[in-house]
């Protein structure tokens, strides 16, 4: 309940693009749309224009995919560009899938002859494309103090590949260097949308330091080398890259 009472009262001020201009930021919350191409495009509009967000592929590729039946909060810079299945590309893009459901997201509209962008993934479960990569070889010295920044979705704690992968390397690294201290900071951020910041769940930072600490002890990292830390930095939103403030950073001291 309390996240959907939070999610709730996140769409009463924000459907609208904080800049609609070419290269400036734009930030704003409304349903995805799929264009039913070849592998489905992924659209959505602030309201006065079309944006293209990515194509469905699987789980392991870069663009995570938003959900029907759910809004979602894009990120991005409008540069102008061709478009993509209809809708005008954002660079740096970033793709938020709200918690509550909204059953008035369930639009799908015909292919209308635009066709998918290339993919190296198609749709459906991860799958693997040719022989698996060959692993990083473990950390040597010479080790210096390091810091690994795992990055995260709006309101939301969940770990996906990429980020459990950083956290992999992150206790190798701590492991293999004999660190005595590691310190895992979450941080609670905004996002500051037309109509003002939207900050996240009051409680988003402890959950997100809480679940790394969790994971680093899983992967053997000694649990009394770490201290856990919390950061509100919800009221510094400028509507520029804010997703970069969505994260956790683990810091890495030496002997």
């Amino acid at each position: 309940m309390r996240r959907v009472a939070a999610s709730l009262a996140l769409l009463s001020v924000s459907t609208a693009a904080y800049a609609q201009d070419s290269g400036r930021p734009v930030a704003f919350i409304a349903c995805p749309v799929v264009r039913d191409t070849a592998l489905p495009c992924w659209l959505s509009s602030d309201g006065r224009k079309l944006y293209f967000l990515g194509v469905q592929q699987d789980l392991a590729a870069e663009f995570y995919p938003p959900q029907l039946k759910h809004r979602v909060l894009v990120e991005g810079y409008d540069m102008g560009g061709p478009d993509i299945c209809g809708g005008t590309p954002l660079r740096d893009i970033r793709v938020s899938v709200m918690p509550e459901v909204s059953p008035e997201c369930d639009e799908i509209i015909p292919a209308q002859g635009f066709q998918a962008p290339p993919a190296l993934r198609g749709a459906g479960p991860s799958e693997r494309h040719g022989p698996p990569a060959p692993r990083d070889p473990p950390p040597a010295p010479p080790f210096v103090e390091k810091t690994y920044s795992v990055p995260y979705p709006f309101d939301s704690e969940r770990l996906r590949n990429r980020t459990i992968n950083q956290l992999r390397d992150a206790a190798a690294y701590a492991i293999a260097s004999r660190s005595p201290r590691l310190t895992v900071t979450g941080y609670r951020a905004g996002v500051r949308l037309e109509s003002g910041v939207l900050a996240e769940l009051e409680d988003i930072a402890s959950l997100r330091a809480e679940k790394v600490r969790d994971v680093l002890i899983a992967l053997g990292v000694a649990p009394e080398a770490i201290t856990v830390r919390t950061a509100d930095v919800s009221h510094t939103a400028t509507g520029e890259q804010d997703w970069r403030q969505r994260r956790v950073d683990i810091r890495i001291e030496m002997p």
